[in-house]
């Protein structure tokens, strides 16, 4: 997905509240770019017990989770995108096999509530949290926003999984603590203050605000796309080498140990990857990582033999419609689709390379018209 599809999210989220006071505007998420903060309703779900978040989507890791909400992790990130922050990296491990902790902006949260007699409260998210045991590492005062993934399909991994603000290093949660923090459960670092945390039930607003620089922060991450096609796209734009380079010098510019992830579609040829990891390199950008995705579809015959298995296979399944769960007529129309789609686009291709053939058969016979001599053996 890219930059700009998080930004248009990140925009809608922005719509401000149906009503000034506080009960309708803790409703939804929102952004609020003056102020530098990002607002979500949320609940107290649990008050005593080891933690592995702070807050999770409903439905998924209550068991281990201060607060839920039904506000989704997706867009809490564009929310964040939209305030100018970018992701940055995951827990990971060196190649010596030593931990590193997420590295990335920071950000601060805090939560709001009111009490049964209409109370306001505030306290920081830190102020919640204690250490599991004695010499136990101290409940972390800033998050890191090391953004979730996105799977080939389009979900969000964070949402999938409902793990959204974490106290143990997660690689699918939005935000995570900015120390080495296992994600076993005989060495979960952190627990409940449950003195601290009101009633389970109590509607909490979360607040989440960058911290000073985390726009400039080294660590960031940034996605490139690598269509079939050969066509890389960086913050929703097509761009050449030359324009791929220079996105790349900018990227570095303000995160001076960015990392680029290359989204290539299974389709796409080696060599149009390695042309965008050169580009890639000539911008600075020196930590680079390929992703290579699933094709969308398997393969087309490309041969008398495999197009005869095939035929085959479907007259089979059309015999039998009733063995299989999908309607195989369906599933047969859709691949008839696909088929012409690709005869399209072989037919324009061939047609490319048959004017590109007839421009270079021109070129040369021009050269030999005016340089003859040079054309001699």
């Amino acid at each position: 997905m890219h930059t700009l599809c998080w930004i248009l999210l990140a925009m809608i989220a922005t719509a401000p509240p149906a009503a000034e006071d506080a009960n309708a505007a803790a409703l939804g998420l929102r952004v609020e770019p003056a102020a530098r903060r990002v607002t979500l309703p949320a609940r107290v779900c649990l008050r005593e017990g080891a933690l592995e978040f702070l807050l999770c989507r409903r439905g998924t890791k209550e068991h281990e989770s201060i607060l839920h909400t039904d506000t989704a992790g997706v867009s809490l990130h564009a929310a964040l995108l939209a305030l100018d922050l970018l992701p940055g990296l995951p827990a990971e491990w060196t190649p010596a096999g030593e931990p590193l902790p997420p590295r990335g902006g920071h950000v601060r949260v805090e939560l709001h509530w009111r009490d049964e007699q209409g109370g306001e409260h505030c306290a920081t998210a830190t102020d919640w949290i204690a250490p599991a045991a004695d010499g136990a590492a101290a409940p972390p005062v800033e998050w890191v926003f090391v953004g979730s993934a996105v799977l080939p399909g389009g979900t969000y991994l964070a949402d999938a999984e409902g793990g959204i603000i974490s106290v143990a290093n997660f690689a699918s949660a939005v935000l995570d603590v900015p120390i080495v923090s296992s994600d076993r459960n005989e060495l979960l670092a952190f627990a409940a203050r449950s003195e601290a945390i009101p009633p389970v039930g109590t509607a909490v607003e979360v607040i989440i605000a960058p911290a000073a620089g985390a726009e400039s922060a080294p660590h960031a991450r940034a996605t490139v796309d690598l269509d079939r096609f050969g066509q890389a796209w960086a913050d929703g734009e097509t761009r050449d080498g030359e324009q791929l380079a220079a996105w790349a010098a900018r990227l570095l510019a303000g995160h001076a140990r960015a990392r680029v992830e290359l989204r290539v579609a299974g389709e796409a040829l080696v060599w149009d990857v390695e042309l965008a990891a050169r580009a890639l390199r000539t911008g600075g950008v020196r930590d680079i990582v390929e992703l290579r995705l699933p094709p969308e579809a398997p393969p087309l015959p490309r041969t008398e033999e495999q197009a005869r298995h095939g035929l085959a296979m479907w007259r089979d399944r059309l015999a039998h419609p009733q063995e299989y769960v999908h309607n195989p007529a369906g599933r047969a129309e859709a691949l008839l689709e696909r088929i012409d789609r690709r005869a399209t686009e072989l037919e324009v291709l061939r047609r490319l390379w048959l004017q590109y053939a007839d421009d270079l058969r021109r070129a040369l016979n021009r050269r030999a018209e005016t340089h003859p001599a040079e054309d001699q053996p």
